[in-house]
């Protein structure tokens, strides 16, 4: 009940600050992930129907894109190749079901083509689509990404303290089962939530914020090692030391003494953690030891290992004719390629089996301009702690999650936590840029017909 309790007051503060600031709803699609492990720990309903929670956050963003129609911000927002090249790909992805395999049934039997595009379609709508209709400024963004470290605080209390960690299986125990909810997604929302506390800036209650922050952190250590998820907690902290630096001014030493000191806070926290969540999973943490005895699967090694095979064996269907090279075995089709009907794990490598040469450029085309849109925003807004603190926090999300897709995920039921972040920032340097406008899809047309109508 305390769960459910939690879930119902997040889900109504999210309601009542998009209604009074409809631009607080840019915070909502961070929240997905987390808002659907507590809707899965509150009511098995939300555990067994997880797209519901995902119309729920659409519905917050599409008020806050038809407010902005309405009141006419969308009308001369730019699209930037980022966002184009992201519209393309996942284009592409749909064409390429044309050629692709079919996945045998249990007696052997040709029986469908795995179209996965279509069961992920509602998250690409928000993610790709709807969400970076929100804001076109960088001033936009610190409302909704204060908001967001207040609500990722809330959302952390309902999964760590009003959850419960499977005794015997990594995840959180569904409510009224005794199944659990999918640990990597957790991790992963845990993963974010560490890089919005150390990076994300404001110049208003920076104190409070400051308490805020760690508590923050604390819980996100404790969620990440609770689920035994090795990966995730590596690569938040790698973001993170790699990102920060570019995140405050340069070359005073006080601010060095302060990074060192926000260190070592930050490794005493990790410790704290470990310490609370660390007898739910501790075999996980025991690579080589007795405790991963029959658990092969469960060592850094093993996992490896069988990625590696999966990687291998879509690879070499890939390769076995200049067609395929091309343009790919077709979107999904490891799961008819590969012996337990399973996506490799690594969504680069995965784009370049499917979708082939064209489909990987297009990828790698994001992945290059998407850093390129980074570089040029730090240069622009140097001076501005603030605004460089939110650019920083955009990039670390894109590149935390693009390290997961090494690890995890597919391109229908992953890329999209790569390409939210990617297409904001790209979106935000040609805003800032110097290049001329363009009428986004007619909607200046559309808002005026409108108003002469009303």
């Amino acid at each position: 009940m305390l769960s459910l309790a939690m879930l119902v007051t997040v889900m109504a503060v999210l309601v009542i600050a998009t209604v009074a600031q409809p631009g607080l709803s840019f915070a909502a699609p961070f929240l997905l992930v987390g808002l659907d492990q507590l809707g899965a720990t509150a009511h098995p309903v939300f555990a067994a129907n997880s797209v519901l929670m995902n119309f729920f956050v659409a519905g917050l963003v599409a008020f806050g894109v038809i407010y902005r129609v309405l009141r006419g911000h969308i009308s001369q927002m730019r699209i930037s190749a980022v966002w184009a090249l992201v519209i393309t790909l996942y284009g592409y992805a749909w064409v390429t079901l044309v050629w692709a395999p079919p996945m045998p049934d249990l007696t052997g039997n040709a029986a469908y083509v795995p179209n996965r595009l279509a069961t992920f379609l509602p998250y690409f709508t928000l993610y790709v689509v709807l969400a970076p209709l929100l804001l076109q400024r960088v001033s936009h963004l610190r409302s909704p990404l204060q908001f967001l470290l207040i609500m990722l605080f809330l959302v952390l209390v309902g999964l760590v303290v009003f959850g419960e960690f499977h005794p015997e299986k990594r995840g959180l125990v569904v409510a009224g089962t005794d199944d659990r909810t999918s640990p990597l997604p957790l991790a992963s929302f845990a993963g974010l939530a560490i890089l919005g506390a150390i990076l994300l800036r404001t110049n208003k209650f920076e104190k409070v914020l400051g308490i805020l922050r760690l508590a923050v952190i604390l819980l996100a250590l404790i969620a990440i090692i609770g689920t035994g998820t090795r990966g995730q907690l590596f690569m938040a902290l790698v973001v993170a030391i790699v990102v920060w630096p570019l995140s405050r001014e340069q070359a005073l030493p006080g601010r060095y003494a302060k990074g060192v000191l926000g260190l070592v806070v930050l490794l005493f926290a990790v410790w704290i953690a470990f310490e609370i969540a660390v007898d739910v999973q501790g075999y996980r943490w025991k690579v080589g030891s007795e405790a991963d005895v029959g658990r092969t699967q469960s060592t850094m090694y093993g996992r490896a290992t069988a990625q590696l095979e999966m990687i291998g064996a879509v690879l070499s269907m890939w390769q076995k004719n200049p067609a395929t090279i091309l343009f790919g075995v077709g979107n999904s089709g490891s799961f008819s390629l590969l012996p337990f009907h399973f996506y490799p794990h690594n969504v680069p490598l995965e784009v370049l089996a499917e979708e082939g040469l064209l489909g990987f450029v297009l990828y790698c085309s994001v992945l290059v301009l998407t850093y390129r849109s980074f570089r040029r925003l730090l240069v622009r807004f140097r001076g501005d702690s603030v605004a460089i603190g939110n650019i920083c926090f955009l990039f670390s999300v894109c590149f935390f999650y693009f390290l997961v897709t090494l690890k995890d995920g597919s391109l229908v039921s992953m890329a999209h936590y790569v390409f939210f972040p990617a297409i904001v920032l790209a979106n935000l340097d040609l805003a800032t840029s110097k290049r001329r406008s363009v009428d986004l899809v007619g909607l200046d047309c559309v808002r005026k017909a409108v108003k002469e109508a009303s």
